[in-house]
């Protein structure tokens, strides 16, 4: 999944990037990310931002396609968490 030549220095804390031959890619992607969130935390967009974008430039161009779809599916997983967490005393009148 990951060109050793194109990852460079990476850029979250504790993280390695690996070469890695996948059945599912796809998959792959997104449960690595997955496992970045679980790691670091959402810390806000643009730390989101930068994890797609070093996804992108850690792999080739072939990949891209099931970069962002995973990266879309993780964000619609984030989302319906966040609307389906019950609402904090603070928000009840």
């Amino acid at each position: 999944m990951v060109e050793a030549a194109a990852v460079g220095a990476v850029p979250f804390e504790g993280s390695i990037a690996m070469a890695v031959e996948s059945d599912d890619p796809y998959r792959d992607f997104k449960q690595s990310m997955e496992e970045m969130l679980t790691a670091h935390g959402v810390v806000d967009w643009a730390w989101l931002e930068e994890l797609l974008v070093w996804y992108l430039r850690a792999n080739g161009k072939k990949t891209h396609e099931l970069i962002i779809g995973a990266f879309v599916d993780l964000l619609v997983s984030l989302a319906a968490a966040s609307s389906s967490s019950p609402p904090s005393s603070s928000d009840s009148s």
